[in-house]
């Protein structure tokens, strides 16, 4: 039902709504000014890199950054140009202006926070406290919360997409093989066994049950910061600010927003479980935030916008899933 969803709005965006944009899935990528300065490599429905972008926006930086998209679902990360950059195959990677190259969000958000004159929030924040809980949040795994909590037709899509994205690496190794690159074949070996890995740890009920409880911790500690502040670490906006709206974007992403931060049932396990009382709410400070202070922003509407349009997203996926197709009945990976 899903993907049949995804589809009637594709066919509807391709046919009535914009029709000049029909040979390529670019087209309806956000536009940023760019100037010849720092390169980042993105993609804009990925949970990283949409945690750079927010910084760099926040940062009054987006605008001299030259943005590229690396397609991750198509399988363009995979490619040789791309593991040259970044032999691990993802994103966001960012080319400093001095051509240094971050590959790492935890190193490329410290970068963006040192830029300019002071970090996100200035002096008007607990500089300790932001630091050490923005990099705190950054330690969960927004990936594998998606993957585990997704509806099954997503899922479906998303199982399909990774598959086809280790058909393409196997086809770009026996590439370099016949080359004789050694280190481009040990990187590719290298990442079939990390999608292998990434596949089988949205299955595990263990991880996926710690991942949620980690969750509900780091909400749990930013509602207790919110009964103090209007932000997580003070009265300014900070880095950990930034963390906290892509962790709560995701969940959103998979339709969870009320279970983790609206009204939920208190609940009696004893001689039970029977509901009593009214309904409470979880964590109203959070909620709060999130509603009144970060989806006003104007780096929210920019950063998320095109992500939570369900005409782009469609126009993004399905032209991968396409191929994950032709690729599954022809054994053929498409360049």
């Amino acid at each position: 039902m899903i993907q049949q969803d995804m589809t009637s709005h594709y066919v509807r965006y391709q046919t009535l709504i914009w029709p000049s944009v029909m040979k390529t899935t670019h087209d309806m990528r956000p536009s940023y000014k760019t100037i010849d300065m720092s390169t980042l490599y993105t993609y804009i429905l990925a949970f990283n890199p949409q945690k750079v972008t927010l910084a760099l926006e926040e940062k009054s930086l987006l605008g001299s950054t030259k943005v590229s998209t690396a397609d991750v679902f198509s399988g363009q990360s995979l490619r040789p140009w791309f593991m040259k950059i970044n032999a691990n195959s993802t994103v966001p990677v960012l080319i400093t202006e001095d051509k240094k190259v971050l590959n790492q969000t935890l190193d490329i958000l410290r970068h963006i926070d040192a830029l300019g004159d002071m970090p996100l929030g200035g002096d008007k924040v607990d500089r300790a406290l932001a630091n050490e809980f923005w990099e705190t949040l950054h330690a969960w795994d927004g990936n594998l919360f998606a993957g585990a909590n997704i509806k099954p037709a997503e899922r479906g899509i998303l199982e399909s997409l990774s598959v086809y994205r280790t058909k393409v690496a196997e086809a770009e190794k026996k590439r370099a093989e016949v080359s004789g690159d050694k280190e481009l074949v040990a990187a590719y070996d290298a990442k079939i066994a990390e999608m292998a890995s990434t596949r089988a740890l949205t299955k595990d009920a263990d991880s996926v049950a710690e991942n949620k409880k980690a969750l509900g911790a780091l909400l749990d500690r930013a509602e207790g910061l919110l009964e103090k502040n209007s932000y997580l670490a003070g009265p300014a906006y900070s880095m950990a600010d930034v963390l906290m709206t892509t962790i709560l974007f995701r969940i959103g992403m998979v339709g969870q927003t009320k279970e983790w931060l609206q009204p939920r049932p208190k609940v009696r396990y004893e001689p039970g479980p029977k509901i009593v009382g009214s309904r409470l709410q979880s964590r109203p400070k959070l909620s709060q935030y999130y509603n009144d202070k970060i989806k006003t922003r104007p780096s929210y509407r920019k950063v998320f916008g095109p992500p939570s349009n369900k005409l782009t997203a469609a126009s993004m996926i399905l032209p991968c899933l396409l191929r994950a197709k032709v690729a599954g009945i022809t054994e053929i990976v498409l360049n």
